[in-house]
């Protein structure tokens, strides 16, 4: 694939030393990509998300996330709710989602996770 800039409102293709990007098929569930690692600066937070990122009304349903947490180097909540890595089923939060369908992205793994995120408003063939 090759990688583009928009420039005056036409896109134009990057530097030359950038090259072409290589995409792989994936053979692990999204899952395996979470980064479940906790921080001694982690504190548990009390403010949960519904999907479309509004504030969780406590109404009985199941809360599945253990503890929700608020660190400063938390940029956002990952959440997939499918196999399929398309709009419908990838999203980012503010806070953790109270399903716990996903993952913190933090300010030393956001590099690596948000192509994730991105990858999901790329349209693809079955």
């Amino acid at each position: 694939m090759t990688p583009y800039n928009i420039q005056n409102n036409e896109a134009v293709v990057c530097a030359e030393s950038v090259g072409d990007i290589i995409l792989r098929k994936a053979h692990i569930n999204l899952t395996e990509a979470y980064d479940k690692h906790k921080m001694e600066t982690d504190k548990i937070d009390e403010i949960l998300c519904e999907k479309d990122g509004t504030k969780f009304g406590k109404d009985g349903r199941k809360i599945a996330i253990n503890k929700p947490l608020y660190n400063n180097n938390i940029i956002a909540y990952m959440i997939a709710d499918s196999f399929l890595i398309d709009r419908k089923h990838i999203g980012l939060l503010r806070a953790a989602e109270y399903r716990g369908h996903g993952f913190y992205v933090r300010s030393d793994n956001f590099v690596e996770k948000l192509p994730i995120f991105v990858a999901s408003y790329f349209p693809y063939d079955k």
